[in-house]
């Protein structure tokens, strides 16, 4: 049985995978992670925190950052695909109706298709141009 709990490994992974990008994959640091990660169990993961920790500062800290990110994507991605999983199965989503705006529009529309079917007919036949007032 293992020590570690999945979190705890998949934290790991996402640290070897950070420490791969900055200190190399064949870094004795991110050969002991992934054997943390592997055999997820407590003394692995000392021992390969231990060898962290001589890692130059400004190098554990751009590890760390790069980790950060990675961890916080997996999350958005993990949150997105249990969202889309809880509503899998209930069809498209539709927004709700709001009768009363729903109505003024029915209103709208019918007062413009009665005004355009009776509106009133301009007079047939030439117009006189009318120069002023009164003429």
């Amino acid at each position: 049985m293992s020590d570690l709990d999945k979190v705890t490994i998949r934290a790991v992974g996402i640290l070897a995978d950070a420490t791969a990008r900055n200190a190399g994959s064949g870094s004795m640091v991110h050969l002991k992670l992934l054997r943390a990660q592997t055999i997820a169990s407590q003394p692995a993961l000392d021992a390969a925190g231990n060898l962290f920790d001589r890692l130059p500062g400004p190098q554990r800290d751009g590890i760390r950052n790069d980790a950060e990110t990675q961890a916080q994507e997996e999350v958005k991605n993990q949150a997105f695909d249990e969202v889309r999983d809880l509503y899998k199965g209930l069809g498209p989503i539709q927004k709700p109706v709001d009768k009363a705006a729903a109505a003024r529009t029915l209103k709208a529309n019918a007062s413009e298709r009665l005004w355009a079917e009776n509106k009133p007919q301009a007079p047939e036949g030439p117009r006189k141009a009318r120069v002023g007032f009164g003429t």
